[in-house]
């Protein structure tokens, strides 16, 4: 979304939690294929893959997101009211 004055803002989206969610799930089940007799020289790069990616989300989702400029976001605001009317 792009407000006048260049501010932009990127929507919070929970697809990066859901990435990471079904990452740690992928893990959870070839550590379980190990358990079950598949070799972990096999699956060990496959895991340390996956766990990098989860490293890599949980990074950017704890990543601080910058504040607004209130009175930019008052202004922006105050625009699209007027042209909603």
């Amino acid at each position: 979304m792009r407000f006048s004055g260049g501010w932009r803002v990127r929507p919070i989206s929970s697809s990066g939690l859901r990435e990471r969610d079904r990452l740690q799930r992928e893990v959870a089940n070839l550590v379980g294929s190990i358990a079950a007799g598949v070799p972990a020289t096999t699956v060990a790069p496959e895991i340390r893959t996956r766990e990098a990616e989860i490293a890599r989300l949980d990074h950017r989702l704890r990543a601080p997101r910058p504040t607004p400029d209130r009175d930019r976001l008052r202004d922006a605001i105050l625009q699209r009211v007027a042209e909603w009317r």
